[in-house]
């Protein structure tokens, strides 16, 4: 466990639980409560999604060395987006929502173990902003914030970013109205997955993490 995840005290042990399912076996459910994050020391999972034909959509496969449930968590969302399966007999080790939490917010190690989970998770799906010529505003300023963060950390500099961006060349860059920048800015700001000062956007650690979460969601 040390080796393939992060270093997990004992009293941290004590504070989780280890799990075990058989293939098939159904981990959590889509519109159910979410209590916790798992990661999964062993197997594989399928997220599943139910079409309106009523068969069911399996889009994607969760392996060793990942987590499930922190999308929900970190958006601050009790319920389950979708339904995750075991696709063959599966270890996993539960932690309580509370304590993963706690756990970003003390242990810099855990933090940086999530932070590669979800550059892995974001990498694996992203495309660049000229990718989608027809998305969403929204997706858009997500998009450009995430690759604005990831070149300025490559770079050196250290969080807490300061996007030296205005709005108008942000919509310049982007190809939207500023109208649209300031609703998604209001919006990403309601929910805490940036900052605002000085009419500047502002991006924490923590809100970094959060906003790798929720591109994930749009």
């Amino acid at each position: 466990m040390q080796d393939k995840f992060f270093s997990i005290s004992e009293e941290k042990k004590q504070q989780c639980r280890t799990i075990y399912l058989e293939k098939n076996d159904t981990l959590l459910r889509k519109g159910e409560p979410i209590a916790n994050v798992y990661v999964v020391i062993n197997g594989i999972f399928s997220i599943e999604e139910p079409a309106y034909t009523g068969d069911v959509y399996s889009f994607t496969k969760i392996k060793s060395n990942s987590l499930l449930g922190e999308l929900e968590v970190l958006m601050n969302d009790e319920i389950s987006q979708f339904t995750v399966r075991a696709a063959m007999a599966a270890q996993l080790l539960e932690i309580p929502r509370a304590i993963f939490l706690e756990w970003l917010e003390t242990d810099i190690q855990f933090c940086n173990y999530v932070l590669r989970h979800l550059a892995v998770k974001t990498m694996a799906n992203a495309q660049t902003i000229s990718d989608y010529p027809f998305s969403s505003g929204l997706k858009k300023v997500v998009n450009f914030l995430l690759i604005y963060c990831e070149e300025e950390t490559n770079a050196g500099t250290g969080f807490p970013l300061v996007v030296d961006y205005t709005r108008v060349a942000m919509s310049e860059k982007l190809g939207i109205s500023v109208r649209s920048i300031n609703r998604a800015v209001s919006n990403l700001k309601s929910q805490g997955i940036i900052g605002v000062a000085n009419k500047k956007i502002t991006v924490n650690k923590m809100q970094y993490i959060k906003l790798m979460a929720y591109k994930e969601t749009i």
